[in-house]
């Protein structure tokens, strides 16, 4: 650990730690000047096995893989407690479960993909390859540059943003399922509400277009899979390696 203090400014860069499982490195900037806060803060995690931990902890059950944050993020606010509802930056998640369940995480992110899983997913035979959240924050709004879900069955993509200063959120997730899927309903699944108390549900007209596709699925399979190409069972097209390149 650096820690390093100058005209005011506290710099704590680079915070790097080493545990089983892999390793973290973590930087963070604060600012008090005039009446508001300046803060910036970074944290990189690449493909640590989180499922060590979690036996070490006793929470084996359930929490096995890999996990990888990108987080870079900046804000000027009245308070350190106001800071996120201002920041701009960007936020970077993707996790290669082996066995995984809601609240494994303390992300509001990760836990709202894996809490609709099962509302899209009816069978829960299908085998999760990997999860990708890719966001960016801009004034307090957290909107997707991608979000993906690829199971051994059906690939999610959703799409959307939430609003950290009012805590509303929208996204909505649409699956394509994998293989042959002749007359298979694939109706889009929205999220609203707040990040503590978030609503799933089908919209009406998603219903419809969802129950006319899969009548029409015999013309339009052979379309699709022209046109975007198969989906393989692995995933291995998106998940090998899913995250931005430098942020980007």
């Amino acid at each position: 650990m650096r820690l390093k203090l100058a005209d005011g400014r506290l710099h704590l860069d680079p915070v790097v730690v080493n545990m089983p499982g892999g390793s973290m490195r973590l930087s963070l900037a604060y600012d008090l000047k005039d009446a508001a806060v300046e803060f910036a803060a970074a944290a990189q995690v690449e493909r640590f096995d989180y499922g060590i931990i979690a036996r070490r902890l006793g929470r084996a059950d359930g929490m096995r893989g890999l996990f990888s944050l990108n987080v870079d993020i900046a804000g000027r606010a009245p308070s350190l407690q106001t800071v996120m509802k201002n920041a701009s930056g960007r936020f970077d998640f993707a996790v290669w479960p082996t066995e995984l369940r809601s609240g494994a995480f303390k992300l509001w992110s990760v836990n709202l993909l894996l809490t609709m899983l099962p509302l899209i997913d009816f069978s829960g035979a299908s085998q999760v390859n990997c999860i990708v959240g890719r966001f960016d924050l801009n004034n307090g709004d957290l909107s997707s540059d991608k979000i993906m879900i690829d199971l051994t069955a059906v690939r999610i993509r959703g799409e959307g943003h939430a609003n950290l200063a009012t805590e509303e959120l929208a996204f909505v997730f649409r699956p394509r399922a994998k293989g042959v899927s002749l007359f298979r309903l694939q109706t889009p699944l929205r999220v609203t509400g707040s990040l503590d108390d978030q609503h799933f549900g089908y919209n009406r007209r998603d219903a419809v277009e969802s129950v006319l596709r899969m009548i029409a699925s015999p013309i339009l399979l052979p379309i699709e899979r022209f046109t975007l190409g198969p989906l393989p069972r692995d995933g291995a097209d998106r998940c090998t390696d899913p995250m931005r390149a430098n942020g980007r």
